[in-house]
């Protein structure tokens, strides 16, 4: 056809007898049958590509990222035709969208591995912001504008996983025993030893129906809390160093 319409966030490439000859933008168009025709029609829209990889942090331990990319043609129009992101998002590159993900994954491999797990959730916004800007002046080349680079999810092995869980609910069954309040017809552990301030009492209960008494210590001298299990008074002894207890019993 002689005449042609370009629509809005879009362009279109003409070439003349198979070479480049100009690039029209949104609005209506003539060109000359046979020997011009229109080599590609160019989306100036903002993209999206999402996909996953595996990586393996500081600590050893792999992690499935999913990433997501927002990228478009770039709209710098260049001295001249040749030099505009939208002749080279189309001449330059066969796979931009391919190429985009090995530049990220590349990037993250290269990253991640000086984080440990910890860290990756959380610094996992910054790492994505370094990501971006590497990966944006290497698209740039190509005619693309990298938008954001976003890791949406973190996906943890499943025995790694289902270890932390036990242990943050462990660590929530600690704290929930040394911050509960004493109940009626329940004794204390206060230290008797008067070189310790401030006197603050160490709660217990019994567990199990042989009585087994388990108690959850905070150390006066700073040191972390700290779980006993069975034979109270000589643990006691043990980790405060030969200090003695009253005998206070949980009835």
């Amino acid at each position: 056809n002689v005449c042609y319409v370009v629509e809005q966030q879009h362009a279109v490439i003409i070439e003349r007898l198979g070479k480049f000859n100009r690039i029209v933008n949104a609005g209506f168009h003539m060109k000359v049958p046979v020997i011009d025709r229109k080599a590609a029609t160019v989306s100036l829209r903002t993209m999206k590509n999402g996909f996953g990889i595996d990586v393996k942090t500081q600590d050893n331990v792999t992690i499935g990222l999913e990433v997501s990319a927002q990228y478009h043609v770039s709209y710098d129009m260049g001295a001249g035709p040749a030099d505009s992101g939208i002749y080279k998002s189309y001449y330059m590159l066969q796979e931009p969208v391919d190429q985009m993900r090995d530049f990220i994954t590349d990037a993250l491999r290269s990253s991640i591995p000086v984080y440990t797990l910890d860290e990756v959730f959380a610094k996992k916004d910054d790492i994505a912001k370094d990501v971006n800007a590497t990966v944006s002046e290497q698209m740039a080349a190509y005619g693309f504008t990298l938008v954001s680079t976003l890791i949406t999810k973190i996906a943890l092995p499943t025995e790694v996983e289902n270890s932390m869980n036990d242990i943050n609910a462990a660590q929530r069954k600690r704290a929930g025993l040394c911050n509960a309040p004493p109940q009626v017809g329940v004794s204390q552990y206060v230290v008797s030893e008067s070189d310790l301030r401030p006197r603050q009492p160490c709660w217990g209960s019994f567990f199990g129906p042989d009585f087994d008494l388990c108690l959850e210590l905070a150390s006066f001298t700073g040191r972390a809390l700290t779980a006993f299990t069975g034979e109270a008074y000589n643990v006691l002894q043990r980790q405060l160093g030969g200090t003695r207890c009253r005998k206070a019993v949980w009835l």
